[in-house]
């Protein structure tokens, strides 16, 4: 539990690549070697130096090595900087070897891995312009095959088209060619692949047999056609309320930037966890116009995960009975002012009126300036009436 409480405050690991790499040759690697090398990945990618240093212990329980001793572990880390992927050359169209690392060292007395890579293989993960794909880490996490990880990989790269083809013979050149004699591809290979990979990832698979035409007897496969769907992550209902609360900030209302697609995009980019105190932060904190979503996010991403702010996802629920603010009093001109305000919100937009007696408790600055907002609109639908009664008149 304790482990669970403090990767919660961690952002997700981001794997980032060429595509190319996703068409590789994996021969030789062994599940914790693919694994343990998408994790160096990531963690190259969250800051690209010539030479990474990184402590060890993240990366065992990545691999699933915590019980191992560090002994085990480096054996690990040799294998890897021994192994070689083979990434085919379009132009020649022929595989060329990939050597990854020029260094990959386990120092045993102080728990680090140091690592540098190849000049030839560093720009596979640097030159990110274009051709490229992204996924959290988490995804392959829980994959128990190195089939269902280099097929994940793949349909990643592929995802941009929503489907791509794979000859019977490619399939099992790649992921289990010992199978093909057999016919058993399916049953061996293809379907238990992509089981995992929809009951463990972010995406689903499914898949349609292409098969050439015989004369006679039973008609050959010759190729699958995979599609590719992005699943649709869970909304908890922790999350609707903080959603629901960020929501009622008039400024985040107006600008549309948080609906059910860009959820999505946000729960793709952190856990729920982060999500809820950023979004709680978002209504505190926001108090001018914006468009994009990217400032959304930023705001988002700078809330601390605390237990208060995770639980804090409803307006006016507070957690301990405390003595309420007390409310600045004002001129009965300004009171009946806020009233019309309030009055022409809760008629014109169907917004609650508790929730402005809430935040005029919790953040006054807050509560002025929605009021200010909402005054706008309600003198611009005044004057705009008045126009029409003039041209009436008239």
């Amino acid at each position: 539990m304790r482990g669970e409480k403090m990767r919660e405050n961690e952002k997700k690991d981001i794997v980032i690549h060429q595509n190319k790499l996703s068409y590789g040759k994996f021969e030789e690697f062994e599940l914790r070697e693919l694994k343990l090398l998408l994790k160096l990945i990531a963690e190259y990618s969250k800051d690209p130096q010539p030479k990474v240093f990184l402590e060890a212990k993240d990366i065992k329980r990545f691999v699933n090595m915590e019980r191992d001793n560090y002994s085990v572990f480096e054996t690990l880390i040799r294998r890897l900087g021994k192994r070689e992927i083979l990434i085919k050359d379009p132009e020649k169209n022929r595989y060329v070897v990939y050597h990854i690392f020029s260094k990959l060292y386990f120092d045993l007395d102080n728990k680090v891995v140091e690592l540098s890579y190849t000049p030839d293989f560093l720009p596979l993960i640097s030159n990110l312009e274009k051709n490229f794909c992204k996924y959290d880490l988490e995804n392959i996490e829980k994959l128990k095959s190195k089939y269902s990880v280099l097929f994940y990989i793949r349909a990643k790269a592929e995802m941009f088209k929503k489907k791509f083809y794979l000859s019977a013979d490619e399939l099992s050149s790649l992921y289990g060619k010992k199978y093909l004699e057999d016919r058993n591809l399916d049953k061996k290979v293809i379907f238990p692949m992509l089981k995992e990979i929809n009951e463990h990832t972010d995406i689903v698979i499914s898949t349609e047999k292409e098969y050439e035409a015989q004369q006679r007897g039973r008609s050959k496969v010759k190729g699958y056609i995979f599609k590719i769907d992005k699943k649709t992550l869970t909304v908890s209902p922790e999350l609707e309320k903080a959603i629901a609360k960020a929501k009622r900030n008039i400024y985040i209302a107006k600008s549309k930037t948080l609906n059910d697609g860009t959820v999505q995009i946000l729960l793709g980019s952190m856990n729920e966890a982060q999500l809820i105190a950023g979004l709680n932060r978002a209504y505190e904190v926001i108090n001018k116009d914006f468009i994009a979503l990217k400032y959304l996010q930023k705001v988002i991403e700078q809330a601390e995960v605390t237990e208060k702010n995770i639980k804090d996802s409803k307006v006016g629920e507070p957690t301990k009975k405390k003595k309420e603010k007390e409310i600045p009093k004002v001129s009965d001109e300004i009171l009946a002012m806020e009233i019309e305000i309030i009055s022409y919100a809760v008629n014109k937009m169907n917004i609650d009126k508790g929730f402005f007696e809430t935040m005029k408790r919790n953040n006054n600055m807050l509560y002025k300036l929605t009021l200010a907002e909402y005054k706008k609109e309600m003198d611009q639908e005044k004057e705009k009436k008045e126009k029409s009664i003039d041209g009436t008149m008239l």
